[in-house]
């Protein structure tokens, strides 16, 4: 069965649904579902026993004497899975009651196991390309709720974004938040909580673009100076640009915690095309002047901010 939607699906879990197939190229996302839904798995069904399987070779069921209870369930997790192993996943789910996670980031849509799990009525087919706000915030709340965690919104918020850009880190990110953040937090400011999960260095490239988006020229000349002394390289400077500007073409987000201004597409055409030339001009040109890349971006920076052109 296809799954559009992981976190309605984890809301309605079919009874019925024992194997999952965890698929797509974003492989923090792939294994975080695969985390997201073996802790659903454990809460369900406390016995549930984890087997880990480094090759897909399914123990033989113990026969039960008449005075023996019925096992635990077990749920297999395999991350190697591939069309190969069709006829031995097909015959695993006709002998037994067990549960099945495959996460592969390896296979397509156009995978024959694939086909299958999107055919077969207790098989979810799971793709895992873009992270959906509602499966984080549902996370953070469900943590909360589990730890007795009071967080201020503006706490949610900095743990909403930390985890939508890396979401396998979700454990120890939630782990560290409970750890850190104080029953009495008036003392505590957001920065405190932010520095927790922040680097300072990807923080200083989120303010440096913020500040080439606005139009800052200063601010943005001073943190630039500063990610090149941190050992940062124009061509990664740039395509870090690149990656921001096409992920304001998404618009500030439906999620409760995301309000930042888009850039219009308009904007986003003009600014891409700057940035490709400049990569192009940096991989197929050498001995470049120092600064030449600062040098042709405050040339094109207008007065005015990019979010108001």
């Amino acid at each position: 069965m296809k799954i559009s939607s992981f976190s309605q699906f984890l809301a309605k879990r079919p009874p019925q649904c024992k194997c999952f197939l965890i698929y797509g190229n974003n492989e923090n996302l792939v294994y975080f579902r695969e985390k997201v839904l073996l802790n659903q798995l454990k809460k369900t069904i406390p016995s549930l026993q984890v087997h880990p399987l480094e090759e897909f070779i399914l123990p033989e069921a113990p026969s039960l004497s008449l005075f023996e209870a019925e096992p635990s369930s077990i749920v297999y997790l395999y991350r190697r899975a591939s069309d190969r192993l069709l006829k031995e996943i097909e015959k695993g789910l006709t002998q037994d009651q067990n549960y099945y996670i495959f996460a592969s980031p390896q296979l397509t849509s156009k995978s024959k196991l694939v086909d299958f799990a999107l055919k077969h009525p207790s098989v979810a087919a799971i793709p895992s390309y873009t992270t959906e706000e509602a499966e984080i915030t549902k996370v953070i709340h469900d943590f909360c709720q589990e730890m007795s965690l009071n967080f201020p919104q503006e706490a949610k918020k900095i743990l909403f974004e930390n985890l939508m850009t890396n979401p396998i880190t979700f454990e120890s990110q939630l782990q560290k938040a409970a750890l850190f953040y104080p029953e009495d937090s008036s003392n505590f400011s957001d920065t405190d909580f932010k520095s927790l999960f922040v680097s300072k260095e990807e923080g200083d490239l989120f303010k440096m673009k913020d500040a080439f988006f606005k139009g800052d020229v200063a601010a943005f000349t001073q943190l630039w100076n500063i990610l090149k002394k941190d050992d940062f390289q124009d061509i990664a400077l740039i395509r870090f640009l690149q990656a921001e500007a096409f992920r304001s073409l998404k618009g500030p987000g439906n999620g409760p915690y995301q309000a930042r201004p888009p850039l219009t597409p308009l904007q986003v055409s003009t600014l891409l095309s700057l940035l490709l030339t400049l990569e192009t001009t940096l991989k197929w040109q050498a001995d470049l002047p120092d600064n030449y890349l600062l040098q042709k971006l405050l040339q094109w920076l207008p007065a005015k901010s990019l979010e108001t052109r």
